[in-house]
C-alpha cells in the first residue's frame, strides 16, 4: 500500500494518504475527491556514524549483505 502526498482542489489541504489499489484518495477535510497527487520525497537508507558503525541498520529492498546497510553494497558484481 503506498503512501501518496495530495492536495484537495476544493479546500487546498496538503496531506500524506494510504491507498490501497485503485481506491480513489478523499480529503480528509471535505471529503472531496477532487484531489492532485503531489510528488513524494524518497527516503535515503540510514547509516549510523560512531563507535558501533560496523553494526548494519535494516534497509528495505536491500541484497541483506551488511555492506548493502551501510551503503557499499557491490552484490550486484557476483
Amino acid at each position: 500500500m503506498p503512501l501518496f502526498d495530495i492536495e484537495c482542489s476544493e479546500c487546498g489541504q496538503r496531506e500524506e494518504v494510504l491507498l490501497r489499489g485503485g481506491e480513489p484518495a478523499v480529503c480528509s477535510r471535505c471529503g472531496s475527491t477532487k484531489v492532485n497527487r503531489l510528488p513524494s520525497a524518497v527516503a535515503a537508507p540510514v547509516v549510523r556514524q560512531g563507535v558501533n558503525a560496523a553494526e548494519s541498520l535494516p534497509m528495505a529492498g536491500g541484497c541483506g549483505r551488511d555492506a548493502c546497510a551501510r551503503g557499499g553494497c557491490a552484490g550486484f558484481l557476483d
